[in-house]
């Protein structure tokens, strides 16, 4: 788990590569830097395939895709990542 500011984060929905970017420099500003390599064992969700491709060359190791581009899909991808279902990746 990452900490931000006290706040455990166990997994992350990412829905633009703008916003993946975005996402991994606030962890970075927040001095996740040393926990690096945990933050990007993190499960993801990204929402199509531009994101996940950011997400995998950004260095996320758990990249999932949901089979289609809607949030309740992209949940449905989290929770089964979460119990450890087979995914999309």
């Amino acid at each position: 788990q990452i900490s931000i500011e006290n706040q455990e984060i166990d997994a992350a929905l990412l829905f633009s590569a703008q916003g993946t970017e975005n996402f991994v420099e606030l962890l970075s500003r927040g001095g996740a830097d040393m926990a690096r390599p945990a933050l990007f064992e993190l499960p993801v969700v990204a929402i199509g395939p531009k994101t996940a491709e950011k997400a995998r060359v950004l260095g996320f190791s758990v990249v999932c895709s949901p089979t289609a581009p809607a949030v309740s899909a992209m949940v449905q991808t989290l929770i089964s990542a979460l119990a450890g279902a087979p995914y999309a990746r």
